[in-house]
C-alpha cells in the first residue's frame, strides 16, 4: 500500500519542488495564482489544455500586476473597459460585473476571451498559427486580424498560416503592427519557454 500511494503522490511532490524554487525572473504573485490559472484553463478548457500559454500571456499583459494600469487598459489581463464591459454580458454567469482590477475575474476573463478567440481560427494549419492569431486578436482586436487574413487572401497568401504569411500584413499604423508581432512574439517564444521550464504547465 505504501508503494503504490508513494508513485501516485510523485507528480504532487515533483510539482513542490519544482514551486519551492523560484525563478526571480516570475513575479512572485504567478506563484501565489498558479493553481487559480489552472484550475480555470482545466474547468473552460478541458483537463488536455497546457496553462502555459495563459501565464506566458498574464506576463506579458502586466508582468502579474493586477493593479497595472495603461493608457487604454487595466489590470492583470489588461482589459480596456469597453472589452471588459462586453466579455461580461457575453458571459454573464460565469463573470457577473465586470472588474479588470481584481486579480480572480481577470484571469477568468482572459482565459474565456482566449477560448472565444480560439474558436474564431479553427482551420489554421497549426496549432502553434492558431494561437498566434489568438493572442494577435486579443491584444489589436479580432476585427485587425481579419483584415489581415482579407489583405493576406487578396495577395494569394494562406489565410490560415500566421507565419510568413498574415503575420508579414500592414493593415494598420506601424507602431500597432509592431506591438502586435511583438506581443505574440514574446508570449510564445519567451515566455513560454520560460514558464515551462519553471513548472508552469
Amino acid at each position: 500500500m505504501s508503494e503504490i500511494n508513494a508513485v501516485s503522490n510523485q507528480p504532487a511532490i515533483e510539482e513542490q519542488i519544482i514551486d519551492s524554487i523560484h525563478d526571480p525572473r516570475i513575479p512572485s504573485l504567478a506563484y501565489g495564482l498558479k493553481r487559480a490559472v489552472r484550475a480555470e484553463v482545466n474547468y473552460y478548457w478541458g483537463l488536455e489544455q497546457r496553462a502555459t500559454v495563459f501565464y506566458s500571456q498574464i506576463h506579458q499583459e502586466s508582468s502579474w500586476n493586477p493593479d497595472a494600469k495603461s493608457q487604454y487598459a487595466s489590470g492583470l489581463a489588461q482589459f480596456t473597459p469597453d472589452t471588459a464591459k462586453w466579455i461580461s454580458k457575453l458571459y454573464p454567469a460565469d463573470l457577473g460585473e465586470d472588474n479588470p482590477l481584481d486579480a480572480r475575474w481577470a484571469i477568468r476573463a482572459c482565459i474565456k476571451y482566449d477560448l472565444w478567440l480560439y474558436g474564431k481560427f479553427p482551420n489554421a494549419i497549426t496549432e502553434n498559427d492558431r494561437w498566434a492569431f489568438v493572442l494577435s486578436s486579443y491584444n489589436s482586436g479580432l476585427g485587425w486580424t481579419l483584415r489581415e487574413r482579407k489583405s493576406a487572401l487578396g495577395k494569394g497568401k494562406n489565410v490560415e498560416q500566421w507565419w510568413c504569411s498574415v503575420q508579414h500584413e500592414l493593415v494598420k499604423s506601424k507602431w500597432a503592427f509592431d506591438e502586435s508581432r511583438h506581443y505574440v512574439d514574446k508570449i510564445l517564444f519567451k515566455w513560454k519557454s520560460l514558464y515551462e521550464k519553471a513548472g508552469f504547465i
